[in-house]
């Protein structure tokens, strides 16, 4: 691990390369590290922009408010699409399974789902879709989508 460049402050220069590093704790009180300029006054003022953001966004959490973002469900559809993808060409699922949950996300999610916004999905929402499978499918049908769903999210 590098050695911060002054204190135990973040902000810190890396061996081989030109400016300076830092150090900040998120949200989801997950360790992140990005360059922070060439000064370290520049670093430390990135990183407080950071630390900032990072204890807005914990408050709104807390507090059970929506992260500010613009995606749809849409949106965000392609780029999991592609990711299941890649995951099926390195072999971490098998072609059928590939796609049964791009059909599900295609077919039942996406006509479900598509113009909302993410932040906008509740548990409600979730709720609303379940009842509105319910009679068309099996319950474990209605599972399988709701698991996808479930992934579908986590990646977002």
């Amino acid at each position: 691990m590098p050695k911060p460049a002054r204190g135990r402050d973040g902000v810190y220069a890396r061996k081989g390369l030109k400016g300076f590093w830092i150090s900040w704790v998120d949200e989801t009180g997950k360790r992140r590290q990005e360059y922070g300029g060439p000064t370290v006054t520049q670093a430390r003022e990135r990183r407080e922009v950071l630390r900032t953001r990072s204890r807005e966004a914990k408050n709104a959490i807390a507090n059970g408010e929506p992260l500010a973002t613009e995606d749809t469900f849409a949106m965000v559809a392609k780029r999991y699409i592609e990711y299941q993808r890649k995951r099926c060409t390195a072999g971490q699922l098998s072609k059928h399974e590939t796609e049964r949950q791009l059909g599900i996300v295609e077919k039942h999610l996406l006509p479900f789902f598509g113009s909302i916004k993410l932040p906008a999905i509740r548990p409600s929402k979730v709720h609303e879709y379940i009842q509105s499978r319910l009679g068309e499918v099996a319950a474990a049908t209605i599972c399988k989508e709701v698991n996808v769903l479930k992934h579908f999210l986590g990646v977002a």
